[in-house]
């Protein structure tokens, strides 16, 4: 950072970081927030959601904590997780879910302009990563109307408000399988989750 003559980060969070960390000169610092093709990534009609499904979507890697979604669908019958991507905790991430009894699938990288479809089969989005600079998979999903989990971890609870635009879970497997039954359970609450998602993406 220091020696770049100019340093680009995706959130104002990131820019208060680097500037108090490394002591970087304001004006040497700008933020260019990571863009989604809000016309791409739009709720579409006439898709059948899948009950009891939670997707997620980023690299099969530890700081991910894909293991947190599987120990969260664990406890709750029925329940589905599709992760797309690829990365080195694929056999560890199929060898928990099949000692938990979870329904995984693991369809690799999906082409970007066929994600908006795949990602509204499903019922909510998950994400459950130790931290995040400013996640482009889940402002994709609320572009795409939604309905969001997260776990409160920097670059997530900064842009889920709990019960506002997505449900904020502690990260951990009760309190997340605790909000994933919540979502299930309540379609109205979805529903407005699922339009504040969308108006949070097209504001922001």
């Amino acid at each position: 950072f220091r020696q770049a003559s100019h340093c680009q980060v995706p959130t104002n969070d990131l820019f208060e970081w680097v500037k108090n960390t490394y002591n970087i000169p304001a004006e040497k610092l700008s933020v260019v927030p990571n863009f989604v093709e809000t016309d791409v990534f739009t709720p579409l009609s006439g898709i059948r959601k899948r009950a009891r499904s939670v997707i997620s979507v980023g690299r099969l890697v530890p700081v991910k904590r894909f293991g947190l979604l599987i120990g969260a669908c664990a406890g709750i019958p029925g329940a589905e997780l599709p992760l797309v991507g690829e990365g080195p905790e694929k056999s560890n991430l199929e060898r928990q879910a099949k000692e938990c009894g979870v329904r995984l699938n693991l369809p690799g990288n999906i082409p970007n302009g066929d994600l908006p479809k795949i990602i509204q089969e499903h019922a909510i989005f998950g994400i459950t990563s130790e931290r995040e600079g400013h996640p482009k998979a889940l402002t994709e999903a609320m572009a795409c109307g939604m309905p969001v989990l997260g776990v409160r971890a920097i670059g997530i609870q900064n842009i889920i408000t709990h019960k506002k635009n997505g449900w904020l879970a502690e990260p951990a497997r009760e309190s997340i399988a605790k909000g994933l039954s919540a979502l299930f359970e309540n379609p109205k609450l979805c529903s407005r989750l699922s339009a504040t998602a969308r108006e949070y993406a097209l504001r922001n």
